[in-house]
């Protein structure tokens, strides 16, 4: 195992705008079921499934969205904390070599 911490910045700034932009993709499937109409679904108690399904959806949504929000922060401040190490470590390590 490697004494070596590798943070890729990238990939945690990707999952963290994934996170903070999951509200979008789930109101735009929401949007697309609210606009189902009977005939798209193909019968009257499969339409009110879809729009039950919706609903519940909905009543989640504002949820999820907080969550994710919540998860995207967080992310942000993991990467600034390690951008603070990052920088207190090279700081040390120029000290060390300046001073033998």
């Amino acid at each position: 195992m490697s004494d070596e911490l590798i943070v890729d910045r990238a990939y945690v700034e990707d999952v963290r705008d994934d996170l903070t932009r999951l509200d979008e993709r789930m109101a735009s499937v929401h949007d697309t079921l609210r606009g189902m109409s009977g005939l798209a679904v193909g019968a009257r108690i499969l339409h009110d499934d879809v729009v039950e399904f919706a609903d519940s959806w909905d009543d989640s949504l504002d949820e999820v969205r907080e969550q994710g929000r919540q998860a995207g922060t967080f992310l942000g401040q993991v990467l600034e904390a390690f951008e603070t190490l990052d920088l207190r470590l090279a700081e040390q390590l120029v000290t060390r070599e300046r001073h033998g």
